[in-house]
Formats: C-alpha cells, structure tokens, sequence
C-alpha cells in the first residue's frame, strides 16, 4: 500500500478522530477484516482519510448490534455463562473466541447467539487434551548384593576412639614459673638456710 504522506496521520489523532483510544485501536488490529494502518521505516502507524473512513464503518458495523436482537450487558452474560465479568474479559485475548458488540461508549453487549457461541467455545476449551506429559523417572534402588560388606585394604585400620563414660577433668588453670624465678628462690632458701646454720652453730 502507498499513499501520500502529507495525508497520512498519526494514531493519537486517528484515534480522536474515532473518539476511542489508541490502545483500542491498537487491539482491533488484531481482529478480523480491521483495516491496517500503514507503517513507516521506524514502525509507527500511520492512517490516511480513507482508512479513518473505512475504519469508521467497520466500528459502525462491528459495535452495532443487529435490529430487533436482545443484547445483554456484560454482567447478565457472565451470569448465564457462570463465570465473572474478568474471566469474559480475560477469554476476548483468546483465539476464536466470539467477540461482544460495542456501544459508543465502549461497552460490552452480547446478544443470544453469542452467548450460545461462548458456550460452545468454552466446552471445547474443556474438551482439548492436554499435551502428553510423560512422568518424572523414578528412583529404582539396585538390588541388594548377597557377598558381606569387606572394608578396602587402602582404609586405615585403626577404629575410631568410643567416647568415654567417665566425666573429663577440666584443664589445669595453674601456671608454671619461669625457671629463672626457681632459680631465684631457690637461692634465697640457700641462703636463709645457711644463715641459721651459721646463727646456731657456730
């Protein structure tokens, strides 16, 4: 597609333009036969009058309900359907699910045949198999051998110490003198005992 770019416009004024918002718009392009904005080099959208135009009868068409059709608002279809408001929300994101019709104001109207069209849809959601999901292995232990128990040669002989019954001694707090401290006191009780043997005897 090709058009002149001074007619082309941005999505912030196309969506004024509609009187919705650029996130509305962003979301019908995902929808079937929406008419799709042209792009530029950067990826921006860009919409000529001829597109507003016919984006403006595709609104028209998609959001207006049919003449002389019952449509039901979002709460009453959530009610039959015995689910929430959200959850219907949530299913519109889904493929294949039947999208509600649009008031001027961007709420959700339902008609019957829609609702029976949920229906369907929601029990074929139900009905898919889930993919084959295979088990986690599970933990076999191997077979227990019928020769003893030998300890390898290369394992140290020696058992290891049984604690002992009897209750431990605390460590020793006493300290010891420094050997030149004996020497001193050894010396002064020379010395002692040699002045009373000299005060005695002699």
């Amino acid at each position: 597609m090709t058009a002149h770019k001074d007619n082309l416009i941005s999505i912030t004024r196309a969506a004024e333009s509609l009187n919705v918002s650029t996130r509305t718009l962003q979301r019908w392009e995902k929808l079937p036969n929406f008419p799709q904005p042209y792009r530029t080099p950067g990826g921006s959208r860009r919409y000529s009058p001829t597109q507003l135009q016919e984006i403006q009868n595709w609104k028209q068409n998609k959001t207006q309900p049919p003449q002389n059709v019952t449509h039901h608002p979002i709460s009453q279809t959530a009610q039959q359907l015995n689910v929430s408001p959200r959850t219907l929300q949530r299913w519109e994101k889904l493929p294949n699910f039947p999208q509600p019709y649009r008031t001027p104001g961007g709420s959700r109207r339902y008609t019957s045949d829609q609702i029976n069209q949920i229906k369907t849809w929601h029990q074929q959601q139900s009905t898919t198999p889930s993919p084959d999901v295979s088990p986690p292995p599970t933990f076999t232990p191997p077979p227990e051998s019928e020769t003893p128990f030998l300890p390898s040669p290369y394992l140290s002989s020696q058992t290891p110490p049984t604690p002992s019954s009897q209750p431990t001694k605390p460590p020793s707090t006493s300290k010891r003198l420094p050997i030149g401290q004996i020497a001193i006191i050894a010396a002064l009780l020379l010395l002692t005992h040699w002045w009373w043997y000299r005060f005695l005897y002699l």
